[in-house]
């Protein structure tokens, strides 16, 4: 076990080491993938439903097969043989449509059903029918949860490789949704544990979905199809979305009782903290740590990282250049990686990195930190 936390937290080191494992990882899954699906000696399905403009045309069809209102046995007969003549021109017609894509049985089955109905009635059968087709991919049965699965793994792995390769471009830079700096080697155990949560809570939202969609008509089907595909990945390249979701869910499905004798009120704690940065003794040149102390620490980024999983906390800025402490109020009160990183660029254009990194636990009240920046070898 020391072994292999060795060797992942090797894998972090650098930016750059760690996006090629990603890569490589992506790779491989794909492999998998495509392997399990190749192997598998049943063709993938899904379920498609007509257009407008396929039932215009079998409308038309229908139309020129009017139903005969004559009740003796030669009228019969004809009618009879009317309906085979436009039983086998719809029949045709979806064949062609969905080149020859249908499954045999329900085609079979559909023929079954027209012989025995009128044309105004085949028209709304027609119109609630969902069609079992050829796909790529396993849409139907137990195969949805085999891409539910992959298809988030997929969208986990295509999100942390572009954010890990934003962050190996960009200091300090902050997007809308969150900050994205320098790469972090910390957050690479929790990007391993998003590899298997989020394929996991993917395929929880689905089962949710299904039996929510079972009461309400109105919702979305995104097994119709693709959508499903879509929404795994969606799933997974946003699971930190997901767990958010999931996590206020349990206030809407596991409410505190008002008839408990002793309920458990969780009250939120808050904390304030101030973090002041100073230069580590492993800057040997006086001069570069001189003119670092002289431009000051306002351009630094700290922030505060949960260690049981959030979005990250970016302290604010000092207002003046030679102010070393960075503040933020309201805290949630637990336990934290605080991180430092200062990007210092000297005359000859070249970049040093300076950072510093030190886990704390926040409680309620004021704390103060101090950091040392140390000097950051370049990797390779």
């Amino acid at each position: 076990m020391y072994n292999f936390i060795k060797f992942v937290k090797s894998l972090g080191r650098g930016g750059a080491r760690w996006q090629l494992t990603l890569c490589i990882v992506l790779f491989l899954t794909s492999l998998l993938y495509l392997g399990i699906r190749f192997n598998c000696s049943k063709d993938g399905q899904e379920h498609v439903s007509l257009s407008k403009d396929q039932l215009g045309t079998i409308k038309i069809y229908l139309d020129m097969y009017p139903d005969s209102n004559e009740g003796d046995s030669m009228a019969k007969v004809k009618s009879m043989a009317v309906r085979k003549d436009r039983d086998e021109l719809i029949l045709s017609f979806l064949r062609i449509n969905y080149d020859n894509k249908i499954d045999i049985k329900q085609l079979e089955q559909i023929s079954l059903i027209l012989a025995k109905t009128s044309s105004n009635n085949a028209f709304q059968y027609l119109g609630q029918l969902r069609l079992l087709v050829k796909s790529p991919f396993y849409l139907t049965g137990n195969g949805v949860y085999f891409e539910a699965f992959f298809w988030s793994l997929f969208g986990v792995l295509v999100s942390l490789i572009y954010y890990v390769s934003l962050a190996n471009s960009k200091q300090g830079q902050s997007e809308e949704m969150g900050d994205i700096g320098s790469f972090d080697p910390s957050e690479v155990p929790g990007q391993i544990a998003k590899m298997f949560y989020a394929p996991v809570c993917t395929i929880v939202l689905i089962l949710g979905y299904h039996f929510i969609s079972g009461f309400n008509d109105h919702m979305v089907d995104i097994s119709t199809n693709k959508g499903l595909i879509v929404f795994a990945f969606i799933s997974g390249f946003y699971s930190g979305r997901v767990m958010k979701f999931l996590d206020r869910l349990k206030d809407l499905l596991l409410p505190i009782g008002s008839g408990d004798p002793n309920p458990q009120i969780e009250v939120s704690k808050k904390a304030n903290i101030s973090v002041s940065l100073k230069l580590a003794s492993n800057i040997t040149d006086q001069l570069i740590a001189a003119d670092i102390i002289e431009k000051g620490f306002k351009s630094a980024e700290v922030k505060l990282i949960p260690i049981g999983g959030g979005d990250a906390i970016l302290l604010n800025n000092p207002l003046d250049d030679q102010d070393d402490h960075f503040t933020a109020s309201d805290i949630p009160a637990g336990k934290y990686n605080l991180l430092a990183a200062l990007a210092y660029k000297m005359e000859n254009d070249s970049i040093i990195n300076l950072q510093a990194h030190k886990e704390i636990t926040l409680v309620s009240g004021d704390l103060k930190e101090e950091l040392e920046l140390q000097l950051v070898e370049p990797v390779g």
